[in-house]
């Protein structure tokens, strides 16, 4: 799809919309035909910007997306090996989220520690680098 077709279908569908075939679904409604006008002129084409694949097929989205009410814009509750199903109930999402925080609380544990009980930070110099962890030496260290 480009810019061309885009309009051309647009004109399309406001054609159709004023046509006498929904003239007669609307019951002869002229002005139920008004209010879709509306409509669609003020909710639909007004987001032009975010379904309009050639509008977006250059923009850079890094994976973001989301299914879910609960589930927010955080690709990482859906692609966890414990992931969040757009079918799940409140009560077992939030179980699930709960889980995710639980291994990543894990995770993090063990890896300062690993921090904690590596001592060699070649990187610094500093008489304190044996002491404290990667990140507090690295801000010592930009202080």
């Amino acid at each position: 799809e480009d810019p061309d077709e885009y309009e051309i279908s647009k004109a399309l569908l406001i054609r159709f919309i004023c046509s006498d075939v929904v003239l007669r679904a609307a019951r002869n409604n002229k002005a139920l035909i008004i209010d879709i006008l509306k409509f669609v002129r003020s909710h639909v084409f007004v987001y032009e910007q975010q379904y309009l694949f050639y509008l977006r097929k250059r923009v850079k989205h890094y994976a973001v997306a989301h299914g879910t009410q609960h589930e927010g814009t955080n690709t990482a509750l859906k692609e966890h090996s414990a992931g969040i199903k757009g079918t799940m109930n409140m009560d077992i999402a939030a179980k699930t989220i709960i889980l995710q925080s639980k291994l990543k609380v894990e995770e993090l544990n063990a890896m300062i520690y690993r921090d904690f009980s590596r001592s060699d930070k070649p990187w610094s110099i500093s008489p304190t680098s044996k002491h404290l962890l990667s990140f507090a030496e690295a801000l010592l260290k930009a202080v």
